[in-house]
């Protein structure tokens, strides 16, 4: 099917949808948790105490879905949920100790893992690619207002 197709954006969906699975797969054989749960961890290591909207928000899914990962870190005693000192009703999430040592381990598992997938390919052509995969996603985030 990738052969076949001339469609970059066929073709990113189809790369982009082989890594999640793969990744999901090693997380889990790992670490014990799934590749939703890495990503909302990812997001508190990049900004530490955010509501579970904003969680949704950044990481474009719905707060239900949001919300069934954070029950399932703060199970695990990854993350934990305080008030929100300037809203009653709203809680923020914060990565814990224990969440942030799995959320690098993740981090360097995923990267281990990551490496070989593109050994192949020139440190000329990755530093190419990733500045292409940054420039699309920021059109990306211009089409959307993200």
């Amino acid at each position: 099917m990738v052969e076949d197709s001339d469609d970059i954006g066929t073709l990113l969906h189809l790369a982009s949808a082989g890594l999640d699975k793969h990744s999901d797969e090693v997380l889990r054989e790992r670490l014990g948790i799934g590749l939703s749960q890495f990503r909302v961890l990812l997001s508190l290591l990049y900004e530490d105490g955010q509501n579970q909207s904003s969680i949704a928000y950044n990481l474009s899914q719905t707060e239900a879905s949001i919300s069934r990962q954070i029950r399932l870190l703060m199970g695990k005693k990854l993350v934990e949920a305080r008030p929100n000192p300037h809203s009653r009703r709203d809680k923020l999430i914060f990565i814990t100790g224990k969440g942030m040592m799995l959320g690098q381990s993740a981090l360097s598992i995923l990267n281990n893992y990551h490496s070989p997938l593109f050994q192949d390919i020139t440190a000329h052509d990755q530093a190419a690619l990733k500045h292409i995969l940054r420039t699309v996603y920021r059109h990306i985030e211009q089409l959307y207002e993200y």
